[in-house]
């Protein structure tokens, strides 16, 4: 992928430079072999390079000298083309300066020697240069300098621009005088791979602007280092400690620093190696010596250290007549080392959590990064107490080998696992509009069939109750990231929501998050800290009590920070008067999207409830579930029939008992019912449509339209003609 991405940039800028570079250079001569008007032709030229070409009026040889008056036989100098009406040749390379050059052009049909024309060509090149950078590509990160070389003394400083994508460029700042000039430009580390290309101009002392880079247009560079070594472990001889590691990337070199004092940086260097382990026999028996290692990468680029592992030299002399073999021993110690290390790492972070800001100590907390430290830290003793009782049993290599390797897996998932550090990236708050319009919404987002007077007294009830309590709700948005003591990190988004006035809890009443796909698709995407919420739609619909203080919950991170402000959020109280006592508490909403179709699709139901019900009786499914099958099953021979409103009642009814089943039994029932609420809605849509055919009523068809662009567009296809065609004759007045 990285090449592909090169050889792209490296095609782009060749063919940019190609169709700017794109230009005549060439001029004609028209030849007459008996009159001719002008014996003489001058011209300027700023280019090197020419191509003079010759007109004749007739087919001919034509030859041209340096020096006047030689007549035609003599001539030595032919056209590269010619034989033709058009002649042509080519001069390269021409210098600054006048050119003479004398043609003549004699055809087969034309006696004596013909007339001579004289071309006076003056060469003013403009102004080129040529560009060195102080190191060889590809280039690496850090300050390169730029040495920039003019083919004329210019009247001001240069202009030179560099680009990393071809697209976008930024100036190099310039210093010098005549033709020697001289920057600089910084290659960031974080660039990967790509082309560094350059743009130039200057004016000669003539006023003439010069484009043209001769040498150094583009460079490549790549500042990617390699990837940390992950898979790294020590073992320990008599008089030997080898190091293995794995690492699958193509590299130039490994890099191996040790020293004799925990944790070794780049200053204690110590070997290079090209293959993947590494015998150090410069060791003292008994001492313990502690190593890390980088990949390095053809382009000379140095990754990060990998995790520290010790080993010790052992002693031939030890006595041990029972328990593990003593040249094992040092495999148990390595392991031990390794785990004392970690754990030390560990209970650094502990200390370094009282150093952190509030609002970092408080994340930490809530998603509870500091349990996950303490059970780290009890997990490793249990480790290295299981390590130890390995050196009094009598273990064969292989079998110890096999053992240490399965505690070495868990002590690296626990390192991979450990939450070092966390930062905030982005940060936003605002105080939420609590509009009577977005609680209208709210109302018709959960239940699109509610009542006019239902919602009327809701809205009215809300607005009541928002005035009475002087309720206001902060938000706060945040980007953060939590940084792994293997230095990897993940990246998170969060909403936290405060509220700010005194507020009891009210029955029917709620705090509502609507939180678009933009933001997470799923409910299963966030992760709530809080405990009293309940989820009102698949699709990431929540409800919260009145009494709720805080609301905190989390997600993978948004890519567009921006969009977290586009969660709605909003208060309702509900009041209902609706069938069958339903209020409208348990919140039961469709998204739309798919298609409902009647008759045949009722018998479908009718075989799939009944594979349901024993499939669902075989996983302990409730009584409430198949209650819920058999209404919407009746409900779909309703809308057969035509008899909308006892479909209506069965939705009201359902929709209530929906909310109080069990997870796997919603997700089981969800797209039945969503099939019976976008048929009813349809139906409903139709026969408002059909009444208006007759009463040509716009309030009436402003409140249809909403439904009819709440359905999915499938849904919408199956009644569009009959909706777009009422709507034409409603604007119409027809």
């Amino acid at each position: 992928m990285k090449l592909s991405r090169v050889l792209i940039i490296v095609f782009g800028i060749l063919l940019v430079s190609t169709l700017i570079s794109a230009k005549d250079q060439s001029f004609t001569v028209n030849y007459d072999y008996e009159i001719l008007d002008n014996h003489n032709y001058n011209l300027t030229v700023d280019f090197s390079d020419v191509l003079m070409k010759v007109s004749t009026v007739s087919d001919s040889i034509c030859k041209y000298d340096v020096v006047s008056g030689k007549s035609y036989g003599v001539m030595s100098e032919v056209f590269d083309e010619t034989g033709g009406t058009l002649h042509k040749k080519s001069f390269v390379n021409l210098g600054d300066g006048n050119y003479r050059y004398y043609v003549k052009c004699k055809s087969s049909t034309f006696d004596g020697d013909p007339e001579e024309v004289e071309v006076l060509l003056r060469v003013n090149s403009l102004v080129t240069a040529q560009i060195e950078l102080d190191k060889n590509d590809p280039l690496v990160a850090g300050r390169v300098q730029v040495k920039l070389v003019t083919s004329k003394i210019v009247s001001n400083t240069p202009s030179l621009s560099y680009s990393l994508d071809g697209v976008s460029y930024k100036p190099v700042t310039l210093v010098g005088a005549e033709k020697l000039w001289q920057g600089s430009i910084v290659l960031e580390e974080d660039l990967e791979e790509g082309v560094l290309s350059f743009k130039f101009s200057a004016n000669d002392l003539e006023g003439r602007q010069g484009t043209e880079i001769v040498s150094g247009s583009y460079f490549d560079y790549d500042t990617s280092k390699p990837s940390l070594i992950t898979d790294i472990k020590s073992e320990s001889y008599e008089g030997e400690i080898k190091l293995i590691w794995y690492f699958d990337e193509d590299c130039k070199e490994f890099n191996i620093y040790r020293s004799e004092l925990s944790n070794p940086d780049y200053t204690d260097f110590y070997k290079s190696t090209n293959k993947k382990y590494f015998t150090d026999t410069l060791v003292d028996t008994g001492e313990t010596y502690y190593y890390r290692v980088s990949a390095v990468d053809a382009a000379g680029n140095e990754g990060d250290l990998s995790r520290e592992v010790s080993g010790t030299s052992l002693i031939d002399e030890e006595d041990a007549t029972t328990g593990l073999n003593p040249s094992l021993r040092g495999k148990v110690d390595s392991f031990i080392v390794e785990a004392d290390t970690l754990k030390a790492e560990i209970e650094n972070i502990n200390s370094d959590i009282s150093n952190m800001g509030d609002l970092e100590k408080e994340f930490f907390e809530k998603l509870g990064l500091n349990t996950e430290i303490e059970k780290a830290l009890t997990e490793i003793g249990s480790l290295k107490s299981t390590a130890e009782k390995y050196k009094t049993q009598d273990l064969t290599e292989e079998e110890l080998t096999s053992k240490l390797n399965s505690l070495g897996v868990k002590l690296g998932i626990l390192n991979k696992n450990i939450p070092e550090d966390i930062s905030i990236l982005e940060k936003k708050n605002k105080v939420e509009d609590l509009s009577l319009d977005k609680a209208e919404l709210v109302l018709f987002e959960l239940n699109n069939l509610i009542s006019e007077k239902d919602k009327e007294k809701s809205l009215k009830e809300t607005e009541k109750i928002i005035k009475d309590n002087s309720l206001r709700v902060e938000s706060n948005f945040y980007s953060f990231e939590i940084i792994y003591l293997d230095g990897s990190t993940k990246d998170f988004s969060a909403v936290k929501r405060n509220v700010l006035s005194p507020f009891e809890k009210m029955n029917d009443a709620y705090f509502v998050e609507n939180i678009p796909s933009s933001v997470a698709s799923d409910v299963d995407e966030l992760t709530l800290i809080n405990r009293n919420y309940n989820v009102v739609r698949e699709d990431t619909i929540l409800s919260f009590d009145t009494d709720t203080k805080e609301i905190f919950y989390y997600m993978p991170k948004v890519n567009n920070f921006n969009n977290l402000e586009n969660i709605d959020f909003s208060f309702v109280k509900v009041v209902s008067d609706s069938v069958d006592g339903s209020t409208m508490t348990g919140f039961f909403v469709f998204n739309g999207g798919t298609e409902g179709y009647l008759g045949i699709f009722g018998i479908i139901l009718l075989v799939l409830a009944g594979v349901y019900f024993f499939y669902s009786k075989y996983n302990n499914f409730s009584d409430d579930y198949f209650r819920i099958v058999n209404k919407i099953n009746e409900g779909v021979e309703n809308l057969e029939s035509k008899d909308l409103e006892k479909a209506k009642g069965i939705y009201l009814s359902v929709k209530n008992k929906y909310s109080k089943l069990k997870l796997f039994e919603r997700k089981r029932i969800y797209e039945k019912i969503e099939l019976l609420y976008n048929d009813i809605l349809i139906f409903e849509i139709k026969e408002g449509l059909f009444d208006l055919k007759k009463n040509k009523d716009k309030k009436l068809f402003s409140k249809l339209e909403v439904r009819f662009n709440s359905l999915s567009k499938e849904n919408r296809e199956k009644i569009s003609d009959l909706f777009y065609k009422i709507k034409a004759e409603v604007e119409n007045g027809n």
